[in-house]
């Protein structure tokens, strides 16, 4: 058997990078574990990938007086989430730098570019995410500590769970994304303390700090200062096309070669935003 660019026997380069960009999203991303991730259901060539829905069903009494039972008048909806994201991590490698760098610039370029892509692709969920209902009852909220409104209260967070609750939201996998800063200002509260010291029976997330009202509570970098989400796991959805391509091109006239790693991917978020709560600085 013939080894390939690879140097693995009957494995692809773009296999191993689209197997190198899922470790690091599991391993070091915040959200993507999070939420529904659809990449088994994607073939090569889809477009979009339909998210289905049941609505209608109802409880009633067992018939005894054999009379027929009343449908409980069964819906099926559907979110359709596009594969519109087509991304690339680019780059030249000059013949000059190639030559004097101690570096393989390009195994450095294979080895870094899907930690890239996992990190931006992590930041484009968060930012899905975001996409909350402003519809009554409106899931934009502000947060109501700090002189100009930038740090959330307990209560803050006791309202998000309320508001997931009237939307029958499920009490378990629940998650409360925040920003560094306002991760400093919940860990100064002896509430948040005493939760982050409780721990926890299950496996640690990404990110997790403190579990606290129902919420894992997680910390990202790529939130604004003054930014927090609660949402429950089935609040938005993404999905990668299985083959992650790699793209090399001379270009001995400009005395370089052109390098990039892309792929594509979808988002969505689901049920019309309300399984999500966003909160700011302004409440819009």
């Amino acid at each position: 058997m013939a080894l390939d660019a690879a140097g693995v026997a009957g494995v692809s380069l773009e296999d191993i990078l689209f197997n190198d960009v899922q470790e690091f999203l599991v391993q070091e991303a915040v959200v993507a574990g999070t939420i529904m991730d659809l990449t088994s259901r994607i073939k090569k060539g889809d477009q979009s990938v339909k998210v289905p829905r049941v609505t209608g069903l109802a409880v009633s009494d067992v018939k005894q007086d054999n009379t027929e039972a009343v449908s409980s008048n069964m819906g099926l909806t559907s979110d359709v989430m596009p594969l519109s994201s087509f991304k690339e991590v680019p780059d030249y490698i000059f013949e000059g730098g190639d030559l004097e760098s101690t570096v393989d610039i390009k195994a450095a370029f294979l080895d870094a570019a899907p930690r890239v892509l996992a990190d931006f692709i992590d930041a484009d969920l968060i930012t899905e995410l975001k996409n909350a209902s402003a519809a009554a009852p409106d899931h934009i909220q502000q947060l109501s500590e700090g002189v100009l409104n930038t740090r959330p209260s307990l209560a803050d967070i006791q309202n998000a769970g309320l508001l997931l609750t009237k939307q029958n939201v499920p009490k378990t996998e629940r998650f409360l994304l925040v920003s560094p800063e306002i991760k400093v200002h919940l860990m100064a509260k002896t509430e948040i303390q005493d939760a982050s010291k409780a721990g926890s029976n299950t496996a640690l997330v990404n990110g997790e700090f403190a579990r606290l009202f129902g919420f894992i509570m997680l910390e990202s970098n790529n939130l604004a200062a003054a930014e927090m989400i609660a949402y429950h796991t089935t609040a938005a959805a993404w999905g990668m096309q299985k083959t992650v391509e790699f793209i090399e091109e001379q270009q001995r006239s400009k005395g370089r070669e052109f390098v990039s790693m892309r792929t594509k991917y979808g988002k969505k978020t689901l049920d019309a935003g309300v399984r999500q709560v966003f909160y700011n600085a302004t409440g819009a």
